[in-house]
């Protein structure tokens, strides 16, 4: 099956995890928890049945059973899932067991956007080679990349070659990739149409538009706009003289999304938001999310626990060498309590 209509059946999953990946089966090397608040951990993880050394089908009947079972839960009211490569030196997966104790989020969707237009082949192709090679470069370990320029090149030779040509078709066809991100009934046109946009030579121009993206009803269009305007902020910081401005509350709520997608791209936007400890945004995630973040930094995955880890130092007042110093540290679960019971 073709990675973007696996996505679909996925929803949440990216096409960053899936497409270098075309066993049927995978090894589980992490499980986690979120959204829990009156329901145990612990039930949810019976219910769910699948333990860290466990193989998981990759299909979507899979998802979806699994899905039954965590909703099946009293007191959960919907669930979700998130699969994401690659866990510890064995590149295993890790799943993230998502369940809401509501009946809807806070943060909410836009309506599906039923208009006509679409991008040339010639952009789709260009993404799916960026994702085959950026799949094989997670399986490689060799994921980094260049955000210097307020966009996205890898480190990687062949998905920065291919990333490259989003500058050109960025700068040459914006007006036709806002139509598509804004109006295109196709899921998989407005996501790389919100990857593509990311690299035009005016980021402030393109503000409003990824903002609005995330809020999209399609999660892998809402990862996209999220991220890339994850990297736009740390571009704005470094660069106060653009006037690039990017508010923090709309990703105070998406904290507490049932996606994890969501979660994961929040943070980081609210990473370099707030690094200079702006105390309305700091005040916010405390009275608004701080549930959220602190299950998120105690997951066990250093690069998806950092962020939340940082955030809640910075709420807690505590000194931004300490907070990193810490967290490399052996200390680093004893230093995460000292943070929560200062916020407390």
């Amino acid at each position: 099956m073709h990675f973007k209509k696996r996505l679909i059946l996925f929803g949440i999953m990216s096409a960053l995890q899936l497409s270098a990946f075309s066993q049927d089966t995978i090894a589980i090397g992490l499980v986690e928890v979120y959204g829990a608040r009156t329901v145990s951990e612990s039930a949810i993880r019976k219910a769910a049945g699948i333990e860290a050394g466990q193989n998981f089908p990759l299909d979507s009947i899979a998802i979806v059973q699994l899905k039954k079972r965590l909703t099946a839960i009293p007191g959960v009211k919907r669930s979700d899932i998130g699969l994401i490569c690659c866990w510890g030196t064995e590149r295993k997966w890790m799943l993230f067991e998502g369940v809401s104790e509501k009946t809807k989020d806070k943060f909410s969707y836009n309506p599906k956007p039923t208009g006509p237009a679409r991008l040339p082949k010639e952009m789709i192709d260009n993404s799916a080679k960026i994702d085959s090679a950026r799949g094989e470069a997670v399986k490689n370990n060799d994921a980094g990349e260049d955000d210097s320029k307020g966009h996205t090149l890898m480190n990687n030779a062949a998905a920065r070659y291919f990333q490259e040509k989003y500058i050109e078709y960025a700068n040459q066809s914006l007006s036709l990739l806002r139509t598509v991100l804004h109006t295109s009934s196709s899921d998989d046109d407005r996501a790389v149409a919100a990857e593509i946009i990311a690299y035009t030579k005016n980021k402030k121009d393109i503000v409003n538009d990824l903002m609005q993206s995330i809020h999209d009803p399609s999660p892998e269009v809402r990862n996209n706009a999220t991220r890339a305007l994850g990297v736009l902020t740390g571009y704005a910081a470094t660069n106060p003289g653009l006037g690039i401005v990017i508010p923090g509350e709309p990703f105070v709520e998406m904290l507490n999304s049932l996606v994890w997608t969501d979660r994961n791209k929040a943070l980081m936007v609210l990473m370099p938001l707030t690094y200079h400890r702006n105390k309305v945004l700091l005040q916010q995630l405390k009275k608004e999310a701080l549930p959220s973040l602190i299950e998120m930094a105690k997951w066990k995955d250093p690069g998806h626990i950092y962020p939340a880890y940082a955030i809640l130092g910075r709420i807690a007042g505590f000194p931004e060498e300490k907070i990193g110093e810490n967290f490399s540290s052996a200390a680093k679960d004893e230093y995460l309590n000292k943070i929560i019971q200062a916020i407390h």
